[in-house]
């Protein structure tokens, strides 16, 4: 092994040589580095650098910027964009639009106050910062002379022998590179072949929003489930790289082609479908584009009653794998082909309910959970309804009711799913998020989400998820997992809000602010990136704006959720309006007579009125209830001038000692 790898390296270093000989013969243009704030854009290895470290961007936004920022200065119309970056393929301006957005959340920028990257309303974007730009060492090749590509003339070849002596070097230089080249292939071949490791290129797929061709919006679950499971299915096989749904989805009423779609999100192939319906039977028409060409790897039509959705589902993936040409034996104990029940009928309804919980209705979850019990009563030993049901009595039990009616619940379904399947990461996620939350238990808690896929999980039903992580000592490994999965699933307002959280608590609330600003750009109708970005420009000194975003919620959506209308009353109270932060505080009391409403919250405005007595009070009420939100009490920058009370320090030193 050390021969190989001494002889590799010489063989590395010759070749490097002979590819330079190479470059000054044929004249190749000069790689540049851009440099730009604390950001490199190298042409080289077509990368971008933030202090030292890669950041993780599709080719066609890194594209972009490179486009924007070689014409820094100066207005890049929207059409010259499109036409050099998807040249010969039809795209939509959200295409660029949200190129935009993902370069604007890596660099730190904000399109109201841009330091990078400035809108001109309805023309095109120009690059304002300032830019150095620089030769790559590897690439600085002295241009060759023209002539060398020019016949010399009778006369001068007869009386001036000079223009033989001027290309001669580089004759030698491209001889010399061939017996460089026909060395090493006589010295590397099979004779003295090593037991290098080879491994399999990495398949990358989106699989897009299955359409619902039927008129029947009834039948929607069909679609977007099939489309769900078939992600989740193809994420969890190591050696594919699969596009999350939430980006997935944005493509749901596209007009965009396939290939363009597969160009935009710099995957190999793209699985699209169309759900029709003949008669009393429904027909999944099922299509797998090549990016690259266009070829068409599978095409396929699937016929199916409600009753064995379960059995289409299973045939569909295994005969996409099979068009990726991907080596099934490759999947060792993982067994995405087999389906989580072997009872159709339990199979649809975890469906139904799974297509209830994606519209985050309160009412939704509790109709989900219906559907999720009547699956486990058909089936027993069906894994997966077992871990959404978990999921669902959880979402309630954060956000919406009592703690105490929902957590136990979820702790007995998700258990019950890890005996049944102990690789399951919703279930770990889900017994993470209770054993933090509910127990206050962050050993436990840290021991589920280090399990994989568990921390995405947690992640899609709790807000700041990698702070949690953080409490458990594991800050920088649960920052990069959202980052790599940000590679994934670009369009993810969860995930961005993650690296905003992860900020606000490093009292980062500069950073904060543009994460946040870019998750409510992605999806205005989600209320907790503007509980994020009002908390971290109340922490600021912001708080008029902050007031103006907490509020702007329900302006936009037509109803004022208790935690952003308790956050808002908070900065009120904090920036010397307590009568506006009375106002909030009786709107919270009139939700409470209809609705579950957390006691943490009204702590929160009493805590900004600086109003002790009331304060302990109602946090001891959260504590009773084993209130979800009340663990930020430990680490939030809100909550650090009581830490001097010492009736407040006895709440929490009771929770660190549960969680120790």
């Amino acid at each position: 092994m050390a021969r190989s790898s001494c002889h590799g390296a010489w063989l590395a270093l010759w070749l490097d040589y002979g590819f330079r000989c190479r470059a000054a013969v044929i004249g190749e243009g000069t790689l540049m580095i851009y440099r730009f704030g604390d950001f490199e854009l190298r042409e080289e290895d077509f990368s971008l650098i933030h202090n030292g470290s890669r950041v993780a961007l599709e080719p066609k936004t890194l594209l972009v910027l490179l486009h924007l920022v070689k014409h820094a200065g100066h207005l890049v119309e929207k059409s010259s964009l499109l036409d050099t970056v998807w040249a010969n393929t039809f795209v939509e301006e959200n295409t660029l639009a949200r190129a935009i957005t993902v370069l604007r959340h890596e660099l730190g920028d904000s399109p109201r106050d841009p330091k990078f990257i400035q809108t001109i309303p309805t023309r095109g974007y120009r690059f304002i910062a300032a830019v150095e730009a620089q030769a790559a060492l590897s690439s600085s090749v002295p241009p060759v002379a023209d002539t060398f590509m020019q016949p010399a003339t009778t006369a001068s070849t007869s009386s001036n022998p000079q223009p033989i002596r001027r290309w001669l070097p580089e004759m030698v230089a491209i001889a010399v590179l061939f017996v460089l080249i026909a060395t090493a292939f006589m010295f590397f071949w099979p004779w003295h072949r090593t037991n290098a490791v080879v491994r399999p290129a990495l398949i990358s797929i989106a699989v897009l929003p299955i359409q619902n061709r039927t008129g029947e919006p009834s039948l929607d679950y069909v679609s977007d489930g099939m489309t769900q499971n078939t992600i989740q299915a193809l994420a969890g096989i190591s050696g594919l790289r699969v596009i999350g749904s939430t980006t997935a989805f944005h493509f749901r009423d596209t007009t965009q082609d396939a290939q363009s779609i597969g160009h935009t999100l710099g995957v190999n192939a793209v699985l699209v479908g169309r759900l029709q319906r003949n008669q009393d039977r429904l027909v999944l028409n099922m299509e797998l584009n090549q990016t690259s060409d266009n070829t068409i790897l599978l095409s396929h039509q699937y016929l199916s009653d409600l009753a064995n959705l379960r059995d289409v589902q299973a045939d569909l993936l295994h005969d996409t794998l099979q068009a990726l040409s991907f080596d099934t034996a490759r999947l060792g104990g993982q067994s995405p082909l087999r389906p989580h029940t072997d009872n159709p009928g339990a199979y649809e309804e975890n469906l139904r309910g799974e297509a209830l919980i994606r519209t985050d209705s309160h009412q939704a979850f509790r109709e989900a959970i219906g559907h999720f019990q009547n699956a486990t009563q058909m089936d027993s030993q069906f894994d997966r309804a077992w871990s959404d049901l978990a999921a669902a009595h959880l979402f309630l039990g954060i956000y919406y009711e009592s703690p105490l009616d929902h957590m136990p619940i979820a702790r007995r379904a998700a258990q019950r799913a890890l005996e049944l399947n102990p690789s399951l990461p919703e279930a770990h996620g889900s017994l993470g998020v209770i054993d933090l939350l509910y127990d206050w238990d962050s050993a436990s808690a840290a021991s589920e989400l280090e399990k994989e896929g568990a921390l995405r999980s947690a992640m899609s039903l709790l807000a700041c998820s990698v702070h949690l992580r953080e409490q458990a000592g594991q800050a920088r490994s649960a920052e990069e997992e959202v980052r790599r999965l940000l590679s994934y699933d670009p369009q993810s307002e969860m995930l961005i809000s993650e690296l905003g959280c992860a900020a606000y608590y490093e009292h980062h609330f500069d950073d904060a602010v543009r994460s946040y600003r870019s998750a409510i750009e992605l999806a205005p109708s989600s209320p907790l990136p503007y509980l994020g970005l009002g908390r971290s420009l109340t922490e600021l000194g912001h708080d008029q704006e902050a007031v103006e975003v907490l509020d702007s919620f329900a302006k936009r959506n037509g109803f004022a959720p208790p935690i952003l209308l308790a956050e808002s009353g908070y900065t009120c109270a904090v920036s010397g309006h307590p009568d506006a932060a009375m106002q909030r505080m009786h709107a919270l009391e009139k939700q409470a007579k209809s609705m579950y409403v957390d006691p943490y919250l009204f702590a929160l405005i009493y805590h900004g009125l600086h109003d002790h007595d009331q304060t302990i009070f109602w946090l001891k009420k959260a504590a009773a209830v084993h209130s979800a939100l009340l663990f930020s009490v430990l680490s939030d920058p809100m909550w650090q001038n009581a830490q001097a009370d010492p009736q407040f320090m006895a709440i929490v030193e009771t929770m660190k000692s549960k969680s120790n």
